[in-house]
């Protein structure tokens, strides 16, 4: 994942922003989107008055779904960059998943601060309160996402953390190194079992 922190500082920033493919009504995002918006962002929205942009392939197809005050979806967005840049936080609110947390390294890699759930949390391996912050009900997400998108110190200090930990796991440099690693190990004669 290459670093490329989007540059508008704390105060230009306007939104809380959630990216995330929908390839049907019941994908782990179509979930995790719905879920956000009916459980958290009611409380997010009357603490904070943001708004929450909602992108992502399939997403406008859930419109029905997706309705609140504050909500605008936006659908399939060609310039992540444009996007990711006019965001103060990232929510991640997956409940169910397997794999990698691409959107979240990618958030990330952008120098979006996050707040993800417990499960991405997991998946991800960081600590949960130096490099996003980590919320496992609904009113602990909403607190998390009101901390964060209304104190600048703690939104820099996680930014940089993030980036950080990218640069460390996830660089081309780690990458090449891990699988060296792995090919020596799988070719060392040594290796029978």
């Amino acid at each position: 994942v290459d670093v490329e922190p989007t540059p508008a500082p704390f105060e230009e920033r306007c939104c809380f922003a959630c990216i995330g493919a929908v390839h049907g009504a019941h994908n782990p995002n179509a979930d995790a989107v719905r879920y956000f918006c009916s459980e958290v962002w009611p409380f997010v929205r009357a603490r904070t008055g943001a708004e929450l942009v909602i992108a992502g392939y399939g997403t406008s197809d859930m419109l029905s779904d997706l309705r609140g005050d504050g909500i605008r979806v936006v659908g399939f967005v060609d310039d992540l960059r444009t996007f990711y840049n006019g965001a103060r936080v990232i929510v991640i609110p997956t409940r169910y998943s397997g794999g990698i947390p691409l959107k979240a390294y990618e958030a990330a890699a952008y120098g979006v601060p996050m707040v993800v759930s417990k499960l991405i949390g997991e998946q991800l391996g960081w600590s949960g309160q130096e490099e996003c912050l980590v919320a496992d009900s609904p009113l602990a997400y909403a607190e998390a996402c009101g901390a964060l998108y209304t104190d600048p110190v703690a939104w820099l200090g996680l930014r940089e953390s993030a980036l950080n930990r990218v640069r460390a796991e996830l660089s081309r440099a780690r990458f090449k190194e891990q699988l060296s690693d792995v090919v020596r190990s799988v070719c060392d004669p040594r290796n029978t079992g």
